[in-house]
């Protein structure tokens, strides 16, 4: 688990000291400027990406602490550091020698580069070329260590070697110690998907597609409910096969009390199996305790439950998210099924586009959904949650993520906002940059 993150001359000016708080939830503000965004982008792209992607912000040196390991990335002019062991920074020649990657690509944006040449745009396929720094991602690449030494004859190969593999060591601990990380960027509505050709490349030319996020989830919640139902079908075909085996074994009898409130608790789940089309429910109102069937109802309810046991998870999402979502919007409500996925309807039965609700209401349906369908994960970043939201729903904002991360109790949660409404009132569990940096 993340404790701490440690910046010393971040943009060449900012000093700060980001202690994670106990509560679960920080909440990182400050001027715009003093690198809220950039915090959050550094740790992702240290979990998620490459090392080369962390040197290329400028700092003089950034420390991960966690609970049982810490790093320190220290940048020098012509050496970078891995906690006390020097790297010197490679240079585009090698990767040129190495994989006869082409100097007039030039990098545009994240995993897309440009040919200067006729202005094409690139992705690149082969994992090993994306990163600027790649020598030094340290995942496994001994050979990283001979290419080392043809430049510098400092250290023979077996000792740099060694060097290499202890900081990928590091490396690799603390990323398992802080967990899988999820980055929730500022811009949520609309999404950057690339298509690249089918053809085996070091590189090859790519389509560019930008993607409604908000129509795209309808369609992830209907397969995640498919899903469901499939495990379902798999679990109650395996159970019934084997009941009159289960019934014979079985010394154990229900009696009325039991009976009674596993009958109740049982209609409690249907409603909501029903309420979300999840299984077709039979009318269990009828049902009445019979002593000489204790063993059929015994063996009759612990199925059941085994059954519910496979939508528990889901339900809890969806009862959260309808929950939430639905009690910020007006004159209309949000409805998820198993054959629309998401949809939305007004008081007046009339079904709405997803993308023709406002930006606030569709902030609010991405969001959330991200939250609570797309984040079972140790750390999730969120940068400015704010945007597009009226300032009632800003206030709203900290107890919802509370409830989110009971779903999920290991979460840790960071959010950069500059939103002050955010904070309402849980100054406990702010750190404001500009505090810190203003003293």
């Amino acid at each position: 688990m993340l404790k701490a993150i440690k910046l010393k001359k971040l943009f060449g000016r900012f000093n700060y000291d980001i202690e994670l708080k106990d509560e679960g939830i920080t909440i990182i503000t400050g001027p715009n400027g003093y690198g809220k965004s950039t915090v959050l982008t550094i740790l992702d792209e240290f979990c998620n990406k490459s090392l080369g992607d962390v040197l290329q912000h400028t700092f003089e040196s950034i420390s991960f602490i966690a609970d049982n390991d810490s790093i320190t990335i220290t940048k020098l002019k012509e050496h970078f550091k891995i906690n006390d062991t020097k790297f010197r920074y490679p240079r585009d020649i090698d990767r040129v020698r190495r994989f006869g990657f082409p100097p007039y690509l030039r990098r545009v944006d994240e995993n897309v580069f440009i040919d200067v040449r006729t202005n094409e745009h690139i992705v690149i396929e082969d994992p090993r070329v994306l990163r600027d720094f790649y020598p030094y991602d340290l995942e496994d690449n001994y050979w990283s260590a001979i290419i080392f030494d043809e430049r510098v004859n400092l250290k023979n190969k077996s000792e740099r070697r060694d060097e290499i593999e202890k900081a990928s060591f590091i490396i690799k601990t603390l990323k398992q110690d802080i967990g899988q990380v999820r980055f929730i960027k500022e811009q949520r509505l609309i999404e950057k998907r690339i298509t690249s050709s089918e053809e085996r490349r070091s590189y090859s030319s790519s389509k560019i597609e930008y993607v409604t996020v908000i129509s795209e989830n309808a369609g992830k919640l209907k397969k995640e409910i498919e899903k469901a139902m499939g495990k379902h079908s798999a679990l109650a075909n395996q159970l019934d096969s084997s009941y009159i085996t289960r019934l014979f074994e079985t010394k154990e009898k229900m009696d009325k009390v039991s009976f009674e409130a596993n009958l109740r608790d049982l209609q409690q789940k249907q409603e909501k199996l029903k309420h979300y089309g999840l299984a077709e429910i039979k009318n269990t109102s009828k049902l009445r305790y019979m002593p000489e069937f204790a063993k059929d109802l015994f063996v009759y309810f612990c199925d059941a439950i085994e059954k519910y046991k496979v939508f528990e998870s889901l339900i809890s999402k969806l009862d959260l998210y309808e929950r939430i979502v639905n009690s910020k919007l007006s004159f209309k409500k949000m409805i998820l099924s198993r054959e629309d996925g998401i949809s939305v309807v007004t008081d007046e039965k009339q079904n709405l586009e997803l993308t023709s609700l406002s930006s606030g209401e569709q902030e609010i349906l991405v969001l959330y959904y991200k939250l609570i369908f797309e984040s079972d994960v140790n750390l999730l970043l969120i940068d400015e949650p704010e945007i597009s939201l009226h300032v009632a729903w800003q206030k709203e904002i900290l107890d919802d993520f509370k409830q989110i991360v009971a779903l999920n109790k290991s979460v840790q949660v960071i959010i950069s906002t500059h939103s002050p409404q955010i904070i309402s009132g849980n100054w406990n569990v702010q750190i404001d940059l500009g505090e810190q940096y203003n003293g």
